[in-house]
């Protein structure tokens, strides 16, 4: 299978710092790895999903869809086709929703979709030059990976878990349940947000891995309440996504859990 032609890119900036209502900034950085950690119906599908609509306008996008329960619906272009992603000229933002089939049991041959379109995220959304430095990137955002992430992991989801962050191939991973997020991604992970958490036994897991507890739900837990931490500097936080994400990113996202919320999803 060739590799198809090389496109480059301007240099992506980072997301605009955020600040929260009483601490410092926030600073999104779409070419390293972020994880977004909460209990079912706490807001971790709205602020990701917020995070993904406010990324800049050059920085590519594949979101991993492989629940789709209609929650990336409208977001950007939607497509089953794994080709369409070695094709990030016409398709720089884009919800790909693989074939579950493919993605529990990939074929030994890694010729299935979901083998495929993965290696069009290594190797084309995820390119180096001759010098060995990215030709562009994308961030790619996968909504509960324990499908197909964790399941099965073929050789390129796992390169893009070890090495993805060196050819600006970020994963930006949301979850309910921290046992199971693949230890690697969850312990490389730099950037983290964090909903107060339901039991002892996940501040525990996520206090090994990241080197800070983070506070237990109580009654006064507010939905849509997240901590955020990085590696040597103290957590900031409870914020609110409307406070996360003060334009229109989070306008739009809390928009969208409004309406599925009336609709009982």
């Amino acid at each position: 299978m060739a590799i198809p032609k090389a496109y480059k890119r301007m240099h992506i900036p980072g997301v605009a710092a955020r600040r929260t209502a009483s601490e410092g900034d926030i600073e999104v950085n779409p070419a390293r790895h972020l994880g977004v950690y909460a209990p079912p119906r706490a807001g971790k599908t709205t602020l990701l999903r917020g995070l993904a609509l406010d990324l800049p306008k050059a920085n590519d996008c594949v979101v991993v869809d492989t629940a789709q329960r209609g929650d990336w619906t409208g977001i950007f272009p939607t497509t089953a086709d794994p080709d369409a992603l070695g094709d990030p000229d016409a398709y720089p933002k884009v919800v790909w929703q693989p074939d579950l089939d493919a993605v529990r049991n990939p074929s030994k041959d890694l010729s299935d979709p979901w083998s495929r379109g993965w290696w069009y995220l290594w190797n084309v959304r995820g390119e180096l030059d001759e010098s060995g430095q990215p030709v562009a990137g994308s961030t790619l955002v996968i909504d509960e990976p324990a499908d197909g992430v964790l399941a099965k992991v073929i050789p390129d989801v796992h390169r893009a878990v070890v090495q993805g962050e060196g050819r600006r191939l970020a994963i930006w991973w949301g979850s309910q349940n921290v046992l199971t997020v693949y230890w690697r991604l969850r312990a490389n992970t730099q950037q983290r947000f964090a909903s107060p958490l339901p039991t002892a036994q996940d501040r525990g897991i996520l206090a090994a891995d990241w080197g800070v507890e983070i506070p237990l739900a109580d009654e006064s837990t507010e939905w849509g309440s997240f901590f955020f931490h990085s590696p040597g500097k103290p957590l900031i936080g409870p914020s609110s996504i409307r406070q996360l994400l003060p334009g229109p990113a989070g306008r739009r996202t809390l928009e969208i859990a409004e309406a599925q919320r009336l609709q009982g999803r």
